[in-house]
């Protein structure tokens, strides 16, 4: 098991024996090039990360496809991506993109929070494509509250949905950013 994260282990986390931590950053090509040019997985998960690759430019659709990328290049050949993302519908997308030099102000300078921008089942499923990865939609019961920063919403007030998906390489995958 290996953890890739932008920061570093927690001092006071204990991983077991078969668990590593590695700083970096799945956006750069260090990390599938020479950070883990070695690694090949059978299984990558990524849990609730979509929303915050878009970075100080709101760049989310080019640093998503450059995500799953990267992480297709450090699948074994049978290997799968499972993602779980907070997904919401495109007009709320066209909103955010209309309102990001503020908001993401608001977040990063006020609340002290992270660059976020959620994202579409869509713009996901979109990009997977453009990546040259095969997609499976994963059927996802939705849990009765979502956390949002640090409020606790009923589902059904809100809409945001927990989205899952499989992906795996095509036969063809190209790994160039067009």
């Amino acid at each position: 098991i290996v953890i890739l994260d932008l920061f570093k282990k927690p001092d006071n986390l204990n991983l077991t024996e078969n668990c590593s931590w590695i700083c970096g950053d799945i956006l750069s090509d260090e990390v599938s090039s020479s950070l883990l040019k070695d690694e090949k997985f059978d299984f990558i998960i990524m849990s609730s990360l979509l929303h915050h690759l878009c970075g100080r430019k709101n760049n989310i659709i080019n640093n998503l496809e450059h995500c799953f990328i990267n992480s297709s290049k450090l699948l074994s050949p049978e290997g799968k991506i499972c993602i779980f993302e907070s997904t919401c519908p495109t007009f709320i997308t066209a909103i955010e993109d209309l309102f990001y030099p503020i908001y993401s102000r608001v977040l990063t300078r006020i609340l002290n929070f992270t660059f976020v921008r959620m994202v579409s089942v869509s713009e996901v499923e979109e990009t997977l494509v453009k990546a040259n990865l095969m997609l499976e939609r994963v059927p996802f019961k939705q849990p009765d509250y979502i956390a949002q920063m640090y409020w606790r919403i009923p589902t059904r007030f809100y809409p945001l949905r927990i989205s899952a998906f499989f992906a795996k390489r095509t036969s063809s995958s190209d790994y160039h950013i067009s």
